[in-house]
């Protein structure tokens, strides 16, 4: 899943990275190390994709391995939605954290990724290289983090089928009795909240039934 979503990233050259979705879903079920473990596995298969710059990159798979691993298990940032969204951004600030400082000590900034035209817009403004770095990753990593933690979201569903994942069913819950919530405020209010009044009727005019129709022929102007 790693590398099918950083091939078709590329592919479509979407300022996106949209490369560590298999990592966070075995970091969440199996473990910290284990998502470590397929995060160093992505990366050595990326080298016959791209180039030597794929290895250096391991250690912000590392990064966001720890992070939604030890999150999820530790801190226990998977028991509602809210902290779920949450886990997502702490993986992303870890990320962009890392990222940046390669990106500046390696590559003089940027290896050609799309989402460096922002990098180069901020340079532009006068910021300095780490800073423009830094503000550009953040801004992409935490789209990409939060749009691969919804998919991660659905592909636990499906692996629950065959590993027990503790905290799917607190999950799972939380957000249903938020999608309700969404779809009927009125249901879920409070006792104090306010309730959007019924709408009034509608009476359609029409011949009155009681009046013939020279009468009602009489009042025509």
């Amino acid at each position: 899943m790693n590398v099918l979503g950083f091939t078709l990233v590329a592919w479509l050259g979407l300022p996106l990275y949209f490369d560590m979705v298999g990592t966070a879903i075995v970091a969440i079920v199996l473990g910290p190390w284990a998502g470590v473990a397929v995060g160093l596995t992505t990366n050595a298969i990326g080298l016959a994709i791209t180039d030597s710059s794929s290895i250096a990159f391991a250690l912000v798979n590392i990064a966001g391995a720890l992070v939604w691993g030890y999150g999820a298990r530790r801190l226990r940032l998977c028991q509602t939605f809210p902290r779920y969204l949450l886990l997502n951004v702490l993986v992303a600030l870890s990320c962009s954290l890392v990222a940046s400082a390669l990106l500046v000590l390696l590559f003089n900034g940027g290896t050609g990724h799309a989402s460096e035209t922002t990098t180069r817009n901020l340079a532009a403004m006068g910021n300095s290289l780490y800073l423009a770095v830094l503000g550009s990753n953040l801004v992409h990593s935490l789209a990409d983090k939060l749009l691969t933690g919804f998919v991660v979201l659905g592909a636990l569903g499906a692996v629950r089928r065959w590993i027990e994942v503790p905290f799917y069913e607190a999950l799972s819950a939380d957000v249903k009795l938020l999608l309700k919530a969404v779809g009927d405020p009125a249901r879920n209010a409070g006792p104090g909240s306010r309730r959007w009044p019924a709408p009034l009727p509608v009476r359609v005019a029409g011949p009155d039934p009681g009046r013939n129709e020279s009468e009602s022929t009489a009042d025509r102007p």
